[in-house]
């Protein structure tokens, strides 16, 4: 089958060759996807006409064509925080590199750069239930279809519950295991809103949903006959829109959550690394940053992960949590946090060189003095970083008396993006998908802010 949008094929040129892996993740239209899955129908070393938009670091882009490439050499880029890209060397991601923003290829970024990731996404898929009404299974053709069973908000809430604390491996029955009452209040909502019940059973922190058809819907949905270590997100919920992976956060998160006060942030732990690398990214979505680590633990073989989000101010504004007992608990971290100072390393916008400016710009004011210079600190006189808090008390202290030297920084801070230190580049081969966005050229995949060359459509024959 064709990729909807899809008017032709041609063959690509010898220069197409920016391509990403084909697991790579694009905030698009029609939802969070895989680039594979923008390749469906076209054969290898085939390019198709495909009209999708796409997030950028600053609005949407529109690509008019796709690459389905073979195996390529590859290089993997893993940044600070567990963020990762892996595309051929000549890929195009954007970097910070002595205070100014550029593009380079993959194969040459350098260690000390200092690579852009965009935070927030301007594009969702759908968001309509009436777009994710379930399709009768064929082996389920007598039963009786509720109409009620839709992909709305309270639906996907619940499968974030399930994915989290749910036993998800049998075909007729569900199980799900919390202590909470206000979580096992919402799951019993969503089973009731359906015409069906929650059962105890004889584990008082176990209930059961008993249902061929709603486990074939949840099925349908994607949450699938898998145990922990092979959950991901829904495949409906990434086609979906902001509500709908809104919801399924704040569902799974409340159930695999922690928030950890003395820390100030929240963490989460799985057995699935692609969920936790789907989630990242979900979270990065909604301007969320978070750190992603893998973790042993003691009498198991597999490795664990850990997912931790210092940025709680945001999560808090985005997503939220469901039970009482999470909310207070946010609270009491967030009022910590406001008493305390910060890890100045969680977001820093590495500019020394515009706040040297405002620095010798400031010591020029009649106001200056001694203490302000100690503010300055190794932003000037050393090689730390500023970080992005840092640089908002600064302009606000000096916007009115170094007004340009204030604004040259203010355009940093405006750019929705972190600037996240290179840990790793490591030589890797894979099978890659190019993608042509023939006017604005630049894309957003990973969260990394990348630009894609003309060729792709202007070289080809055909």
């Amino acid at each position: 089958m064709r990729p909807k949008g899809t008017k032709g094929l041609r063959t690509p040129s010898s220069r197409s060759r920016q391509c990403v892996v084909e697991s790579a993740l694009l905030f698009t239209n029609r939802g969070l996807l895989r680039a594979r899955d923008l390749i469906e129908g076209v054969p290898e070393q085939g390019v198709a006409f495909l009209q999708t938009d796409l997030d950028m670091l600053d609005g949407v882009a529109t690509s008019d064509a796709v690459y389905h490439g073979s195996v390529a050499s590859t290089l993997r880029l893993r940044l600070a925080f567990g963020y990762e890209l892996e595309a051929t060397p000549e890929h195009l991601v954007g970097i910070l590199r002595d205070n100014t923003l550029i593009h380079v290829r993959m194969d040459e970024v350098q260690a000390e750069d200092r690579v852009l990731l965009r935070r927030g996404s301007s594009v969702w898929g759908k968001t309509e239930p009436g777009a994710f009404r379930c399709v009768r299974h064929p082996s389920a053709s007598n039963l009786k279809i509720p109409s009620t069973l839709v992909l709305d908000e309270l639906t996907a809430e619940a499968c974030g519950l399930l994915v989290a604390e749910g036993t998800l491996t049998q075909r007729t029955v569900a199980f799900f295991s919390n202590t909470d009452e206000d979580n096992v209040e919402a799951i019993r909502q969503w089973v009731h809103s359906v015409g069906l019940s929650l059962e105890r059973t004889a584990c008082p922190l176990d209930y059961a949903i008993r249902s061929v058809i709603l486990r074939q819907f949840l099925a349908w949905l994607g949450v699938d006959y898998v145990k922990a270590a092979d959950k991901q997100i829904p495949a409906k919920i990434m086609l979906g829109g902001r509500e709908l992976m809104r919801a399924f956060l704040r569902g799974f998160i409340e159930g695999d959550g922690h928030v950890d006060i003395q820390k100030g942030a929240i963490e989460v732990s799985s057995a699935s690394e692609r969920l936790l690398q789907e989630m990242q990214l979900a979270l990065l979505g909604f301007g969320i940053l978070s750190a992603r680590r893998p973790k042993t633990v003691i009498g198991r073989d597999h490795i664990y992960w850990r997912l931790v989000i210092y940025d709680i101010e945001a999560y808090e504004k985005e997503v939220g949590f469901i039970s009482a007992r999470n909310q207070c608990r946010l609270h009491e971290a967030l009022a910590r946090n406001a008493k305390r100072k910060r890890n100045p390393n969680v977001d820093t916008v590495p500019i020394n060189k515009y706040v040297r400016r405002l620095y010798e710009a400031a010591r020029t004011q009649p106001s200056w003095n001694h203490r302000e210079g100690r503010i300055f600190g190794s932003y000037v006189h050393g090689s730390h970083a500023p970080s992005r808090a840092a640089l908002q008390r600064l302009l606000k202290r000096w916007e009115w008396d170094c007004p340009d030297e204030c604004e040259a920084i203010q355009e940093f801070l405006s750019l929705p993006a972190a600037f996240l230190a290179v840990e790793t580049i490591e030589e890797r081969e894979a099978r890659v998908v190019g993608v042509c966005v023939p006017e604005q050229h630049e894309f957003v995949v990973n969260g990394f802010a990348s630009r894609t060359p003309p060729e792709l459509t202007r070289n080809t024959g055909g």
